[in-house]
């Protein structure tokens, strides 16, 4: 069965910076398909759940509080991405909005919740990677 990495907030694990999830039936129904394999770049940098917010602010990670987690943040993502080849993963769905994960929008950097165009520090890394990106929005279909 092919396999396919799904953010673990979309799957209704609670990892998100405010210890909820953000369960997505859509994601849930591609173990229908697939081998899902969760992930969370956050989880795996060591990030506690919850956890201050975060945003990137010229390409770094800071944290609402003021501390810069960006070293913190890139081992969790090549963390996730090797474990992701050693399983021979090549689509991702992510969730929209997250410093980590998007592949659409991010919020700005200011912590006011303004939305820009933007990707993601994982899923920057997943591009150069040479993985398919999908935003959860792109599962309407199933």
């Amino acid at each position: 069965m092919k396999k396919i990495a799904v953010s673990a907030c979309l799957l209704g694990n609670n990892c998100r910076y405010d210890g909820g999830n953000c369960f997505d039936e859509r994601c849930v129904r591609l173990k229908e398909q697939y081998e899902v394999i969760p992930v969370c770049p956050e989880c795996a940098a060591g990030l506690p759940t919850p956890r201050e917010p975060i945003e990137l602010v010229d390409d770094q990670v800071i944290s609402r509080d003021g501390r810069n987690l960006t070293c913190q943040m890139k081992q969790g993502i090549e963390n996730t991405i090797r474990m992701l080849k050693d399983q021979q993963v090549d689509t991702v769905v992510l969730m929209d909005r997250s410093p980590s994960c998007s592949s659409t929008v991010i919020y700005d950097g200011t912590f006011s919740s303004t939305l820009i165009e933007g990707k993601g520090l994982f899923a920057r890394r997943l591009e150069e990677e040479g993985l398919t990106l999908l935003s959860k929005e792109s599962l309407n279909g199933c």
